[in-house]
């Protein structure tokens, strides 16, 4: 595992973002100037708000119309369960500001950390909540917590 301390650029920011530089056993070495770093480049890009999770989208959760059998007076039919899949669609409209920004901060929070780092985040859905999981890790192994 590379050690190298120096910053890059982000291809999606032109911003340098700091590497996370991990020491054996998985310990940090640099997670607490790290993760101020990486606030400062996501105040800079006006990103801090739906990283901090202040700024939240309102996307229903998708649910899709579909044929299911169902007792309709003692009777097994085939039944149409309304989705809310035009709900959905407008919410995703409604929010597109919103999950723009999102996709950039995840684009540049991917941008400084290693495969082994990317995996404790890769199952959240927005990026607020990646960077909860990230730094909630980081505090199972006996750090101080953030202010994130």
């Amino acid at each position: 595992m590379s050690t190298d301390t120096e910053e890059k650029t982000s291809r999606s920011t032109g911003s340098k973002v700091p590497n996370l530089i991990r020491a054996k056993g998985h310990e940090p070495s640099n997670f607490h100037t790290w993760k101020i770093q990486l606030q400062a480049v996501f105040m800079e890009q006006e990103l801090w708000d739906v990283v901090y999770g202040k700024e939240k989208a309102n996307i229903p959760t998708l649910v899709k119309t579909k044929i299911i059998k169902a007792d309709v007076d003692g009777v097994v039919r085939d039944v149409k369960q309304i989705g809310n899949e035009a709900e959905y669609e407008q919410a995703l409209l409604d929010n597109a500001g919103w999950i723009k920004k999102d996709r950039k901060a995840w684009r540049i929070l991917t941008e400084c950390l290693d495969a082994d780092s990317i995996t404790l985040v890769e199952h959240s859905a927005t990026t607020a909540e990646h960077v909860a999981m990230f730094v909630y890790s980081f505090m199972a192994k006996g750090l101080k917590p953030c202010r994130y």
